[in-house]
């Protein structure tokens, strides 16, 4: 039987000037671009995140990876 899940990764620039990501499982399927990058806005906006080199200041990109699994009955 084969599952597929979706993550949502967010990724920000912080202070510092690394990249920060955030993973968030079981993205919906619909999701839209506009959608992604208003959140993402929002999350710097409301600076809720603490890094070690700084404030979150900058989208740097988000992408979906899909993950799917097929287990072997084996028993």
């Amino acid at each position: 039987m084969a599952t597929s899940t979706k993550t949502l990764v967010l990724i920000f620039q912080n202070q510092g000037g690394e990249k920060v990501r955030f993973n968030i499982d079981n993205a919906r399927e619909d999701i839209g671009d506009d959608e992604v990058k208003t959140a993402m806005e929002t999350l710097i906006a409301k600076n809720i995140f603490d890094t070690k080199k700084g404030d979150l200041v900058q989208i740097s990109g988000a992408e979906v990876i899909t993950k799917s699994v097929e287990e072997f009955i084996v028993k």
